[in-house]
């Protein structure tokens, strides 16, 4: 009688961008989930690989975009990567996972962070950003932003930057501020995106002290 070898399993690890993830309810967090061989690099051959969300708290929500309003429980890896984006409407300290269930060729380790949800704080956030052409020439020219409150004494904007297409625009240029409502100029783009939309961050100076938050613009 002749034996042969049982086939092993790869060992394949999912992995979240970060082990900890921070953002304040009510926003969408972005988050990247890869999966990686036992080198640790990006493992690409399992294409179009179906990847369960989970959170230890139901309060806890995944999207696939950050305008989406229905959420999901599974998120589609395609060439070993996946961006989801994470809300909760209330304040909460969690951990959330990614995992799939082991298969005759993989056995998959599952992803795991820590999910910190704060409350707002007693700062600006954007609440909205929207990319406009304020001189109807057909070119975006300005950022229009709804923050989450107005800047009060010792509180005031320093600038945006945010991505468009291929390269980030820095801006400092306020045309309007007018309560909650934040218009920032920027040099006239050579490059034109057809709807584009991105990541932004807002940095404000708040007593003395430099805040940023990242959010999404369309």
């Amino acid at each position: 009688l002749h034996s042969f070898p049982t086939r092993r399993s790869s060992d394949l690890r999912f992995v979240f961008d970060k082990s900890n993830i921070v953002g304040y309810k009510d926003k969408f967090i972005e988050v990247q989930i890869s999966l990686l061989d036992s080198n640790l690099e990006l493992y690409k051959d399992e294409k179009n690989l179906n990847v369960e969300l989970v959170s230890d708290d139901p309060n806890v929500l995944f999207y696939t975009d950050p305008t989406a309003t229905i959420p999901v429980t599974t998120i589609t890896l395609y060439d070993g990567v996946a961006t989801i984006y994470v809300s909760s409407k209330v304040a909460v300290k969690t951990t959330i996972s990614a995992t799939h269930a082991n298969t005759a060729d993989y056995a998959y380790t599952p992803a795991v962070a820590e999910l910190d949800i704060e409350e707002l704080p007693p700062w600006p956030i954007i609440d909205v950003a929207k990319i406009v052409d304020l001189n109807c020439d057909h070119i975006p020219d300005a950022m229009d932003i709804t923050l989450s409150s107005e800047y009060t004494a010792n509180q005031s904007f320093t600038s945006i930057s945010f991505t468009y297409g291929s390269t980030t625009i820095n801006a400092n240029k306020v045309k309007s501020l007018n309560g909650k409502a934040l218009v920032v100029e920027f040099d006239d783009i050579k490059d034109i995106v057809t709807n584009a939309t991105g990541k932004i961050t807002l940095t404000s100076n708040i007593e003395g002290q430099v805040k940023t938050v990242e959010d999404s613009y369309s």
